[in-house]
């Protein structure tokens, strides 16, 4: 079975992304989107949603890293106008459905300028290390396991963790943390709670 979507083969080693599930990858099986797509498909047997949540997450995402790419704070309307720009970019290649809410242009701008508005000033300063760090692609060997399945894959198998980081940031005391942006239209203690426990922010 050939590895698909998130998780392939590269010389001797498996390589999943932090896009797609650990259990996915490991098995061998369908790698998708998100823990709870892999709930929703594997566990539950429900049918995934539309792309359209996914679509507008990256639209937003292609915003904030233009936002941070910047390194600076207290921006120029010049530079939220860039900002709102790569969003609507992103956004224009997605096809959303046109009943969708998520469609309207005007509602990603308004979303941009209340982030924006709300965090005119970061208590940190975006990591350099040629260049800004945002959106970095990283990976990470994780150790070998035994493959009895799959006689055309190497035994053992090596797996490395591979994708992308949002952003990594420095604190004044020099701390290096990474930042992860998410957009979800469900919020409470629940999603919070789900979120932490996700092994992509797991120490």
């Amino acid at each position: 079975m050939t590895p698909t979507l998130a998780t392939r083969l590269v010389g001797d080693a498996l390589m999943f992304s932090n896009s797609g599930s650990i259990e996915a990858a490991l098995s061998l099986e369908d790698s998708v989107k998100c823990p709870r797509m892999l709930e929703y498909k594997n566990l539950r047997l429900r049918a995934a949603g539309s792309r359209a949540a996914l679509d507008f997450g990256s639209a937003v995402h292609a915003g904030l890293e233009a936002r941070y790419k910047l390194s600076t704070d207290w921006l120029t309307p010049g530079q939220t106008d860039t900002v709102i720009q790569a969003a609507q970019d992103s956004l224009s290649k997605a096809q959303l459905p046109l009943d969708d809410h998520r469609s309207n242009p005007d509602y990603l701008t308004s979303l941009l300028r209340l982030y924006i508005a709300t965090y005119p000033e970061e208590p940190f300063t975006v990591y350099q290390n040629n260049g800004p760090c945002v959106e970095r692609a990283f990976a990470h060997p994780l150790g070998y396991i035994t493959n009895h399945r799959h006689p055309n894959l190497p035994d053992p198998l090596l797996i490395i963790w591979s994708g992308r980081i949002d952003l990594i940031v420095q604190w004044a005391d020099g701390t290096l943390s990474t930042v992860d942006h998410k957009t979800s239209s469900m919020g409470g203690d629940y999603y919070f709670t789900e979120y932490k426990n996700s092994y992509r922010d797991r120490e």
